[in-house]
């Protein structure tokens, strides 16, 4: 097997959600969603989201009522009690 092609340097990149989106649907696809959820938790793995991003999930799950169907959605919605980032359920320490 060919070495993967690494990124270089340590400044973050942009990547849009929908690219996002389509990985995770590739993982779910191929048969390791809960093998790279828990490999992604064991190594401690975190991405960065800019406020305009979080809020436009949360808009997006609340537009749709999906809040309202699943408790995962719920947390996203309705958490960050008074606006507090530290105060979020997903929120990383």
């Amino acid at each position: 097997m060919a070495a993967p092609n690494y990124m270089k340097g340590r400044k973050g990149i942009k990547v849009p959600v929908h690219s996002v989106m389509d990985v995770i649907k590739t993982l779910q696809d191929l048969g390791h969603g809960d093998k790279f959820r828990q490999a992604a938790a064991d190594q401690g793995a975190y991405v960065t989201l800019h406020p305009q991003t979080v809020n436009f999930v949360k808009n997006y799950m609340a537009d749709n009522n999906l809040h309202e169907q699943n408790a995962v959605a719920s947390d996203v919605v309705n958490g960050c009690p008074g606006g507090d980032p530290n105060q979020c359920p997903f929120q990383q320490p």
